[in-house]
């Protein structure tokens, strides 16, 4: 539907150094990005490239390119 479609994370463009990892429960790798552009869309860049990744928690870590530690979190794609 065009909403949420997207992980956004607000301001991120401004830390043009900034890269995030994805991963699934299992701890493999779906995206990654240097810089993060905001573009991830649940799809994976791994295996089977831009194959919809099934519903569930993807884990990332974001660093932003400075001296400040990584942020981790997760994200849950629902379809």
């Amino acid at each position: 539907d065009g909403v949420n479609d997207n992980f956004f994370i607000k301001d991120v463009q401004i830390y043009e150094y900034s890269s995030i990892v994805i991963m699934n429960r299992h701890g493999q790798k779906v995206y990654e990005a240097t810089p993060y552009k905001n573009d991830w869309d649940g799809k994976t860049m791994f295996g089977n490239e831009g194959e919809d990744l099934p519903e569930g928690t993807y884990f990332y870590i974001l660093k932003l390119g400075t001296d400040e530690e990584p942020m981790k979190g997760y994200v849950y794609i629902k379809r």
